[in-house]
């Protein structure tokens, strides 16, 4: 259960300058406090990060201007897609059951519920919905709706 086992997180420490210094990448793994699962509220759920996503779009989210989604500015977890597992859920949704959402770089998040998509029972690889995270749904609605591609 989330609430007997310390939160890691990748925050970020400060916004990059123009070029990226690999040695300096301005990250931190911060071990926080267990998830609070006594404190959960009707229709959250808490989730236990399976696969994580790493997208181009990253980058400018984490230089603090505002884009189609707010800035990751310096002290926050890092936001990614990701696929989880419910841990403890105030939906009608069974625990162990997996989901598409915003679950960020940590292992555990508490999240709305209904900012998630559950993910068919069948799905034998289910890191492969992240290939349909910002970089694959951009791609696949450019296509679609935008050069309507016969």
């Amino acid at each position: 259960k989330g609430d007997t086992e310390l939160n890691v997180q990748i925050r970020l420490t400060k916004a990059p300058t123009l070029t990226i210094h690999i040695p300096k990448l301005n990250l931190q793994v911060k071990y926080t406090a267990p998830v609070p699962t006594d404190h959960i509220k009707d229709g959250e759920v808490v989730v236990r990060n399976e696969f994580i996503s790493i997208d181009a779009a990253m980058r400018t989210w984490i230089t603090g201007r505002k884009t189609y989604r707010d800035p990751i500015l310096p002290g926050m977890t890092m936001y990614a897609t990701t696929v989880d597992k419910f841990v403890l859920k105030k939906l009608k949704i069974p625990e162990g059951d997996l989901v598409l959402c915003g679950g960020g770089w940590q292992k555990y998040a508490v999240l709305n519920g209904k900012e998630l998509s559950k993910l068919p029972k069948n799905i034998t690889n289910p890191e492969v919905f992240l290939a349909l995270s910002i970089s694959g749904m951009t791609a696949y609605f450019g296509l679609e709706d935008i050069g309507k591609i016969k």
